[in-house]
């Protein structure tokens, strides 16, 4: 039974790898729960994180500079803030919106030039690729690959799940099941939307200001626990929960994030890397997401 089961599994894998020849790998690195690859940028070999949960391509000013005769857009200087998490708030010195093209892929949407920024964060919605133009990339944590692909694989086992966009950054949000421990060890369970975020190290990362959130404080239904920094100010809270399922898939014993810092953002939360622990498939021409996974008799 056990070389049956294992069997299948290279089946699926090796038919996978083979249909994906039609698009462009990358291999994927791990760094403090992050994800990122390597590519071709203006001539230049650089390392950006893989990103859903922002709205742009991010680059640095200095990048920016030394290259902007390499980049086939229109800037126009800016003088907004973005918040990238917690404390991280940097300054937007230009945006464009069009084209960049990758080491055998390309990015088509909003572009960011952040003062004081250093590193590159590319959201994955927008990769297509170079033939044919298709927006479907594959993602997988557990072999570190990331593949943006000109057709779509025949995958034939796996969930799916439907994908749309918020109105106003672009952001894929799923509709998910959602079951946390709460106070006295009731477990809570909800049906919110949810952003998926590649950005984002933990399972969850709620959003303090949602009105169901809210709500759930409000009734004593969860515990919030604070952190603080070696001067005594709070720069953290979150949730501990025993048991945390999400679309029916469970995570056991997990630390969820919480902020208010985000204001902008009006869902219950962001879904983040851990979830994606199977390969899988966002086709943002179709808006859904499949996982890749053998059927087990």
């Amino acid at each position: 039974m056990r070389l049956n089961i294992l069997s299948l599994i290279t089946c699926v894998l090796m038919c996978f790898a083979a249909s994906a020849q039609s698009g462009t790998d990358y291999s994927l690195s791990k760094n403090q729960g992050h994800l990122f690859f390597e590519t071709a940028l203006c001539g230049e070999s650089v390392t950006i994180m893989v990103e859903s949960g922002i709205p742009a391509f991010l680059i640095g000013e200095e990048f920016y500079e030394q290259n902007k005769a390499e980049f086939d857009l229109t800037f126009t200087p800016s003088n907004k803030k973005m918040n990238l998490g917690g404390i991280n708030t940097y300054d937007i010195s230009f945006t464009a919106n069009g084209v960049v093209s990758l080491d055998g892929a390309k990015y088509e949407g909003p572009v960011f030039v952040l003062r004081v920024f250093k590193d590159f964060r590319i959201p994955i919605q927008h990769l297509k690729s170079s033939e044919g133009g298709k927006s479907i990339v594959l993602i997988d944590v557990p072999h570190g690959k990331m593949s943006v692909l000109s057709q779509y694989p025949d995958i034939q086992y796996g969930s799916k799940y439907r994908l749309r966009f918020d109105k106003n950054n672009c952001l894929p949000i799923v509709r998910a099941d959602i079951s946390f421990s709460g106070n006295n060890g009731r477990q809570i369970r909800l049906k919110e939307d949810l952003i998926i975020d590649f950005g984002n190290p933990m399972l969850l990362f709620l959003m303090k200001q949602n009105n169901r959130f809210a709500k759930l404080i409000d009734r004593d239904l969860i515990e919030l626990h604070d952190a603080y920094n070696p001067d005594g100010v709070l720069i953290a809270q979150g949730i501990y929960s025993e048991y945390t399922f999400v679309c029916g898939k469970n995570f056991g014993e997990t630390s969820i994030g919480v902020t208010d810092r985000m204001k902008s953002i009006r869902q219950f939360g962001f879904l983040g890397i851990p979830f994606f622990n199977v390969p899988v498939i966002f086709d943002f021409d179709k808006m859904e997401l499949k996982t890749i996974e053998a059927k087990v008799r």
